[in-house]
């Protein structure tokens, strides 16, 4: 029969793997506190990072919120100022308008005399009313014990517009004739500062005459040799 030998364990090798054993819980816990405290700092700086960000952000939102309004604020500056600038222009406009119907008005009635038509009155913004309520305005109206001339005057007549508007007031006046009119032959005139060649020709085709403003007094534009005076009577 054979025999199994085996080698019993001694104390001092029982110590040993309890040393051992010893050292490496040791050594463990010493890693998992240095790897808790790394977790710790970079949380930190986590932290740290984030919150300088969020602060970065208000910083930017507020620049931003800054920016916009002083873009408004500015807006609202130049809107103000284009619409102050529309409203000079408008006066300015309205202010030269009522300077050429004061030139017109003093001395149109002379220059239709070659037409024998001798006008002997000048009226500025004479009314058209149906009942109460105002209409339109004439301009310019001259007037004779037997003629009457109907005269619009435009700082630039460089529309067609301009004259069938004319031509269509005209109509209005014979529908709702004031005093002035009454029993009397109406003709048309346009009056301006500057003309386009094409609509003073098409004021021309309508029966019209054209009275241009240069320098200080109005001069009666030469009509084409077939050109006859459109007459209006008051119904």
């Amino acid at each position: 029969m054979n025999k199994t030998s085996s080698t019993q364990p001694t104390f001092e090798s029982i110590m040993a793997i309890m040393d051992r054993t010893e050292k490496l819980q040791k050594e463990t816990a010493q890693r998992q506190k240095a790897f808790e405290k790394l977790q710790e700092k970079e949380s930190a700086e986590a932290k740290a990072h984030f919150k300088e960000y969020e602060k970065r952000r208000e910083e930017e939102s507020a620049d931003w919120h800054a920016s916009w309004k002083k873009l408004e604020e500015y807006q609202a500056k130049v809107s103000k100022e284009i619409s102050d600038i529309g409203k000079n222009l408008g006066g300015l406009g309205n202010r030269i308008g009522e300077i050429m119907e004061t030139l017109l008005a003093a001395g149109s009635w002379e220059k239709f005399k070659e037409y024998n038509y001798d006008f002997e009155r000048a009226y500025q913004r004479v009314g058209i009313y149906n009942g109460k309520a105002r209409l339109t305005d004439i301009d310019i109206l001259l007037s004779n014990g037997k003629y009457a001339m109907a005269v619009e005057v435009k700082n630039i007549l460089n529309r067609r517009t301009d004259v069938d508007d004319h031509v269509e007031r005209l109509d209005l006046l014979m529908q709702y004739p004031p005093a002035e009119i009454k029993e009397k032959k109406v003709m048309g005139a346009m009056a301006c500062g500057v003309v386009d060649d094409r609509v003073r020709d098409y004021a021309f085709s309508k029966g019209l005459f054209v009275l241009e403003l240069t320098g200080d007094a109005a001069d009666l534009a030469t009509p084409p040799a077939n050109f006859t005076p459109q007459e209006w009577i008051p119904s």
